[in-house]
């Protein structure tokens, strides 16, 4: 393969990146009224998320990435402190599994 091909090739690859966010408005329509306003109050307080919030907005934000194709995602921690007081970064990897129990070629 030519350099001019794999090039070619590579740059579509970032066609569609950035292009799918999580934003505010994305948030409002996927929960509920109750929902959304306790999130923004939360913010605002520090107050804790409701168990029924909590769960709401995680299936909504679940069900999103993965109608965006999602497979897998990560968490990236700041600052993550050790004992002798340095600052550092962490990284927690997931994998979205969806099993099909029905299915007879697994």
């Amino acid at each position: 393969m030519s350099p001019l091909a794999h090039a070619s090739r590579s740059t579509s690859t970032f066609e569609g990146a950035g292009s799918k966010f999580w934003t505010d408005e994305t948030f409002k329509g996927a929960v509920s009224d109750v929902t959304y306003s306790e999130f923004k109050s939360s913010i605002a307080t520090g107050n804790p998320l409701s168990g029924e919030s909590k769960k709401e907005l995680a299936t909504a934000l679940k069900n999103w990435a993965l109608g965006h194709g999602c497979t897998n995602y990560a968490h990236m921690f700041f600052p993550l402190r050790v004992a002798d007081g340095r600052a550092q970064a962490a990284f927690k990897f997931e994998s979205m599994v969806d099993l099909d129990f029905d299915s007879v070629s697994a």
